[in-house]
């Protein structure tokens, strides 16, 4: 199927601007209108970026009526406005109908027609309207109910507007022309629940898109104009903080990135930055622009967007009749309704966010909001009654209808987009410790925004007190942010600050460090857990010192729910302590005085890719199964490269340039903290920091900034070829060549 045509509003407007006759147009009842909400003409806005439509279908019968659907939150009552505006100076009347609190049922068009023009016939009104004299467009349908009953009477609603408009095309026969003159905006769900099917064979339908980057950018510079107070106005700043800000985001998803397509977001995004002082504004621009992924950046500008949308959505709900009863009362309050959004990202990441979940969850927070109120114990039990129904209906409706929120057809109730999701989510994983991460972020399908507001919203950034598995996954889902191997992280115990400081090292991301405050770092991983890229440290020489590491696998005895692998790893502590069922290392190098194993470790694979550090002698503790197994006897037997001999120079290659990888060039590199803790062994391997020096020397490696690289064209002349990490291929005869400049180096 062709991608829908894209279509401007002018577009659609001239479509509309179609007559089939001039013919004046009935005297619509004032007094009616105003009790309806109903209005004849358009306020003037303070200005307007009209949004891109594509067309989704249309009849081949004529077009009385157009749709136009969207997601929610994209400004349609905004679009329709705008439409009235622009139909009305064509001389016609156009009525502008909120369906809001309308009671939609059956003879709801025939009542509206002749309480709208109560001295005019039915067949005049219906002249006048399918003309195109007349023009009718109903807005509001993001405030009507889901439930069967409210679908039915809609659906009875456009049968009998199908019903007129066959009724007028009868009775004009071939000599009437119908022109487009019937509007129905609403959102994208309403039109797969088959309300519009009756006006299928004679309408048009369009879709509201997102707005684009030039819309986005036309849409705040133009609200910072108008809404700057006194000299300072950064409006010539709305480009450069939206695409700096758009481009982190694209890093999370597609669907991310189009978090500032709404124009709620960005008067939001406005205000945030219309609260700030000049020079600040600026620091904030050049951050975004330079730093890539900048997490206290980021995530101090998006919850400030939250905040803003959550406060005025406080003052539009109807809380004044439940007031009267309780002075004082707050119906939804910022905490509220960040409550509700932790269950719906809770009850989404488990399996999902129903009418009936939400339904629960706002009656039970209703009543615990009503009985905290003083007041709700002195009302009598009738009245306590009614006022619980009240409210709890009145807060179901508000928060079905929230703008973070939106329905399909397929999935039910979803975030309107993943930041929000994940924002909440993560205020849920932080608030609730005991609930473990896996039961919620099995399916991957998280960014690494997630682990932003994780970092955000943990009390001072401290994960010793959350989830015991927090610390692994918020690690990673920061290494989505660097596509995995371009990732690396340094986990070090500061012993007079008592406390283990977790550092992120990569190209295009800047974390400020966390930590995890207690000496024995445990790590908590999941079932099938790959554990990666990381450097764990804790200077143990000294007798006094106490820091110790224990990674742990999922509960279980079996291989199926208790494995993990250990890959491109440097760990030195005192004592390290591995307990799952099965691991596996794949290129580790280990600096301790004791490995230990639990008593369930029954399986390790990879010891070959394991490399000791040559000063501390490694001391196996484990079972007497284990210490007699195959792998039990490899890892006693642990050892450094020996001798200078051929082959010896070919392990040592092989221990130095295995920590080596692509990191998005075409050369291999590591970066250089990395590389002085995995290869140097932080100066304590002497006979490693004279290869290194070397390679150095002879033009082998070399510095780029923060990493070390790797000069493959001068490895080849020596026939060093290094595919990738674990895989360097040597041709003998020109590898000797490079043996007798490393005799000849380390006779010096």
């Amino acid at each position: 199927m062709a991608d829908p045509q894209e279509l401007s509003l002018k577009n659609i407007a001239d479509l509309l601007g179609k007559r089939a006759r001039r013919m004046p147009c009935p005297q619509p009842d004032h007094k009616y209108c105003a009790a309806h909400g109903i209005e004849l003409h358009a306020p003037e806005p303070e200005f307007y970026v009209p949004p891109s439509l594509a067309e989704l279908s249309s009849s081949q019968n004529g077009e009385a009526v157009f749709l136009f659907s969207a997601p929610a939150a994209v400004g349609k009552t905004s679009l329709a406005r705008e439409l009235q505006r622009q139909l009305a100076a064509s001389d016609r009347q156009v009525v502008y109908i909120p369906l809001k609190k309308a009671v939609i049922g059956h003879h709801f068009f025939s009542g509206l027609l002749s309480g709208l023009f109560p001295n005019a016939s039915r067949k005049e009104i219906l002249e006048t309207l399918f003309s195109g004299n007349l023009v009718l467009i109903f807005d509001g349908y993001d405030e009507i109910s889901l439930s069967s009953e409210q679908l039915e009477l809609n659906l009875l609603f456009t049968k009998e507007i199908a019903d007129a408009y066959h009724e007028f095309v009868s009775a004009q026969g071939q000599q009437g022309e119908v022109v487009p003159c019937m509007l129905f905006l609403f959102r994208s769900v309403f039109f797969h629940f088959g309300i519009f099917n009756p006006l299928e064979t004679f309408a048009r339908h369009f879709n509201v898109n997102f707005f684009n980057s030039g819309q986005r950018s036309e849409y705040l510079t133009r609200y910072l104009a108008v809404n700057a107070e006194g000299p300072y106005n950064p409006k010539h700043l709305a480009t450069p903080f939206l695409e700096a800000f758009e481009k982190q985001l694209a890093a999370a998803s597609a669907e991310a990135e189009a978090f500032f397509g709404h124009a709620i977001v960005l008067s939001a995004f406005g205000d945030y930055l219309l609260n700030q002082e000049e020079a600040n504004a600026m620091r904030l621009a050049n951050s975004l622009q330079k730093a890539g992924i900048n997490d206290t950046v980021s995530t101090e500008v998006l919850q400030q967007i939250v905040k803003t949308i959550l406060t005025r959505e406080i003052s539009k709900f109807p809380n004044e009749p439940i007031a009267k009863a309780l002075p004082g009362f707050e119906g939804y309050g910022v905490d509220l309704q960040e409550e509700l959004l932790r269950r719906t990202a809770y009850l989404l990441a488990k399996n999902g966010a129903t009418a009936a979940d939400l339904s629960n969850a706002a009656t039970e927070l209703a009543t615990q909001r009503l009985q905290a109120h003083p007041g709700f114990s002195a009302l009598s039990p009738s009245e306590q009654v009614d006022l619980r129904i009240q409210y709890q209906e009145e807060l179901l409706r508000k928060f079905e209808h929230h703008p973070f929120l939106d329905v399909t057809a397929e999935s039910g109730y979803v975030f309107r987009n993943p930041i929000y999701q994940e924002y909440y989510l993560a205020q849920f994983i932080t608030s609730t410790p005991k609930v473990l991460p896996s039961s919620l972020l099995a399916r991957g399908q998280s960014s690494h925004y997630l682990a932003l507001f994780i970092l955000a919203l943990l009390p001072d950034r401290e994960f010793a007190r959350a989830s015991p598995e927090l610390l692994y996954y918020t690690l990673k889902l920061l290494s989505a942010a660097t596509s995995g191997s371009e990732f690396e992280f340094v986990i070090e115990w500061l012993d007079k600050q008592r406390h283990w400081q977790c550092l992120v090292l990569g190209e295009n991301i800047q974390i400020a460090p966390f930590k995890y405050s207690n000496e024995i770092l445990d790590l908590q991983l999941p079932r099938d857990a790959v554990f990666e890229n990381c450097n764990i440290i804790a200077e143990w020489e000294s007798e006094s010192s106490s820091a110790m590491v224990s990674i742990r696998g999922a509960e279980g005895f079996d291989e199926r729910s208790s494995t993990f692998v250990l890959r491109n790893a440097s760990i030195a502590t005192k004592e390290l302590e591995l307990d799952a069922v099965r691991i596996r290392f794949d290129t580790v190098y280990l600096d301790c005085a004791t490995l230990s194993l639990s008593q369930r470790v029954a399986r390790i694979d990879g010891i070959h890719t394991v490399t000791a550090c040559p000063q501390h002698p490694l001391q196996l503790s484990a079972s007497e199964y284990a210490v007699r197994s195959k792998w039990g006897e490899q890892l006693s037997a642990l050892r450094s490269p020996q001798g200078d001999g051929l082959d010896s120079l070919k392990e040592r290659l092989d221990r130095v340039f295995l920590w080596f990888r692509k990191h998005g060039r075409v050369d291999y590199g590591v970066y250089d903290k990395r590389f002085d803790t995995v290869v140097l062994k932080k100066g304590r391997d002497a006979d490693a920091k004279r290869l290194v020096d070397f390679l150095f020397s002879a033009d082998f490696l070399s510095k780029d900034g923060q990493l070390i690289v790797l000069n493959q064209g001068k490895l080849a002349q020596y026939g060093i070829f290094y595919k990738q990490q674990n895989e360097l291929q040597v041709d003998k005869d020109k590898f000797s060549r490079l043996h007798e400049e490393w005799l000849e180096y380390i006779k010096d």
